[in-house]
């Protein structure tokens, strides 16, 4: 009865490391509990929720890789930093749904260089998701990537887009991290 909650980071590569954008991609397991996976887990992608978030306070920053206006799997919304704060709170913090448990609901947390975006959660919002008590464990693609045989080739850990790649997929408009999450979390699919 858990949630997948992916979420990645997109900062600003001069300006302080001003957080510029947040993506979340967010899979119920109880919409996937009796629906087969489905070729390549197409059947369980298709359950999969997609956010773009961008942050209203650093918006104007330019320099960055990627490009924030190219979000590929659905509306890009403007909040405010503390707005993100709160939906990143919220999405940690599911309810159970179940009068006789009244706790959230258990939280898988993905990401690709998850530490990376640990870190900035910590340093530019003062969000520390350890605190809520729901994560039930941390996984990290570059990680699973490993533990199947899946390596980079001349760096220590594997990129994003050599991950798809090696999967088989066509990624394209990375660096807009709503595009980059929903990618990682396809990688996971692809991986499990």
């Amino acid at each position: 009865d858990i949630m997948i909650n992916a979420i990645d980071l997109e900062w600003h590569d001069r300006e302080r490391g001003e957080l510029t954008e947040i993506g979340i991609a967010v899979l119920d397991s109880r919409d996937i509990k009796n629906v087969e996976p489905g070729t390549n887990g197409e059947n369980w992608m298709k359950q999969v929720w997609y956010y773009h978030l961008r942050i209203k306070e650093a918006g104007h920053l330019q320099f960055s890789k990627g490009n924030p206006e190219k979000f590929q799997w659905g509306t890009t919304v403007w909040v405010t930093m503390e707005q993100a704060k709160a939906i990143l709170t919220d999405c940690f913090n599911w309810p159970a749904e179940d009068i006789q448990d009244p706790r959230p609901r258990p939280i898988v947390f993905l990401g690709h260089a998850l530490h990376n975006d640990i870190r900035k959660l910590k340093e530019k919002m003062g969000l520390d998701l350890d605190q809520f008590g729901t994560i039930v464990k941390k996984v990290d693609t570059q990680i699973m990537a490993k533990n199947v045989g899946i390596g980079p080739r001349r760096r220590q850990v594997i990129g994003l887009a050599t991950l798809c790649n090696e999967l088989g997929i066509s990624p394209s408009e990375l660096h807009n991290c709503g595009n980059d999450i929903a990618f990682t979390m396809i990688c996971a699919l692809l991986m499990a």
